[in-house]
């Protein structure tokens, strides 16, 4: 997937940690999120829904997914 593309130590960067509490935090105040080759699935985080508020741009290469649990307002089919 994307896991990489980023480094875990960019300032911007919230790595793959969806299960903390702050990152969390962070989805639910963001404006955008670019969410690159996951499938934002309650087995990355262990809620049963993550609280995005902000716009969701998605990359996946599969198309079902960008319009599944969390509805994209820009979907991009690729390999991510």
């Amino acid at each position: 997937a994307g896991k990489g593309v980023v480094p875990d130590t960019h300032p911007l960067s919230l790595s793959a940690s969806t299960v903390r509490p702050e990152v969390q935090r962070l989805l639910g105040e963001a404006d955008a999120i670019l969410a690159v080759g996951t499938e934002l699935a309650e087995t990355d985080s262990f809620v049963d829904r993550l609280p995005l508020a902000g716009r969701l741009v998605r990359v996946d290469v599969d198309p079902r997914k960008i319009d599944d649990l969390y509805p994209a307002e820009v979907g991009i089919v690729a390999d991510a």
